[in-house]
This record gives structure tokens, sequence and C-alpha cells, in this order.
């Protein structure tokens, strides 16, 4: 994780662990924005969790409480407030069940300020990477 103080808005990009070992990162991450509502914040990465039934086809996912916290903030899952009834996956099992794991969680006013959000499939099916790219404008 690194905090990208830019003035206007501040930027969070994360990685989390896999499986319970994430725990650690969502509580930091819910004691330092429990008080930064005002300020326009976005954090974007690959989450490695998600919601069940939402973001994958069963439940799997490791430390939902702890992700459905961080929108209690309240922060917005800018992805998911503009595409309510869509599903998206940004990552694939070798199984092939696919998972939205790449998320961008904002306070309000961040939120307010996207113009675009979206998810770049082609770096995942050309093999540059095993996850999609999720990118916003503001």
């Amino acid at each position: 994780m690194l905090i990208l103080d830019f003035g206007e808005f501040t930027l969070i990009p994360v990685y989390f662990a896999q499986k319970e070992k994430k725990k650690g990162l969502f509580n930091f991450l819910y004691k330092y924005l429990s008080n930064q509502l005002n300020k326009k914040i976005c954090v974007i990465g690959d989450f490695n969790t998600g919601l069940p039934f939402e973001d994958e086809a069963d439940n799997t996912f490791y430390c939902v409480n702890e992700f459905k916290n961080l929108l209690t903030i309240p922060l917005i899952d800018s992805w998911r407030s503009r595409n309510k009834h869509t599903k998206e996956f940004s990552w694939y099992s070798n199984s092939g069940a696919g998972f939205r794991i790449d998320h961008i969680l904002s306070t309000p006013t961040m939120d307010q300020a996207i113009q675009s959000i979206g998810y770049d499939h082609n770096p995942r099916t050309k093999k540059a990477t095993d996850h999609s790219l999720i990118f916003f404008s503001i």
C-alpha cells in the first residue's frame, strides 16, 4: 500500500494478501479512512476479495466482513455504483471461475468527481497479466 497525496485528491494503491493475511491491511484502512470522509480519496487495486454472489458466483471470499466494513465508513464501490446489475470479472481461476477482486473504493466526494470508470480486459486476455486493468478518470 502507498498513500499518494496529490493535494486535490489522495490515491491509495493497494495489493491485499491472500486469505486471512489481509485482515491487518483492512483494519488499518478502516481506522485511517474513518475520519477522512470530507477529502477526495480513492483506494484502488487488487483486494483479493469482494461480495459473495455479486463479485463471484459462489461464497468463497475471505475477509468479506472487513471489506463490507470499508463500505460502512462509507466508502463507495465506484464501479458497482454505476453498474448495479452488471456481472464483470477482473480475474479468472485456473478452473475458469470469474471473480471481481480489483476495486476502486472512494470517499463520497471522490466518487462524485469520477467521470468514467471501467475494466480493460485486454492486458488479461493477451496474457500480459492475470488481472484486468481497472481505470477511472476525474
